[in-house]
């Protein structure tokens, strides 16, 4: 709760839009584009990541037992771990992202409003 995490849907549910609705452009490969330009990942940019957006991302470091345990219960009961869930491996347990940048929130308000709140 009020953790600013940041999680994209799966792609699988981007593309069953497009072809549900007849809408190609929300194919997933048509939305990565504007992830990757609307984040600046702290893993730095990739094929699926961006590093110069206006939205701060943060891989969780938070180090807690029960964080812990979770993830040793999904081994446990063959879940899978992703590294990044938001990235090229989408399902499995994971480290959350959040949208933290230099230990402040980075909601959309500050990423997105504050810097056009001085245009005419």
């Amino acid at each position: 709760i009020n953790s600013m995490v940041y999680m994209r849907g799966h792609p699988d549910n981007y593309d069953g839009w497009a072809e549900d609705f007849d809408l190609p452009a929300w194919r997933f490969e048509n939305c990565l584009p504007y992830f990757r330009a609307g984040e600046a990942s702290d893993r730095g940019a990739d094929a699926w990541r961006g590093d110069s957006g206006p939205l701060q991302v943060t891989k969780s470091h938070h180090q807690s037992p029960l964080i812990d345990a979770f993830l040793e219960a999904g081994d446990e009961t063959g879940q899978g771990r992703s590294d990044d869930l938001n990235g090229y491996k989408p399902e499995g347990l994971s480290r959350l992202d959040a949208t933290i940048g230099n230990g402040q929130r980075c909601s959309a308000a500050v990423a997105h409003l504050k810097p056009a709140r001085g245009r005419p």
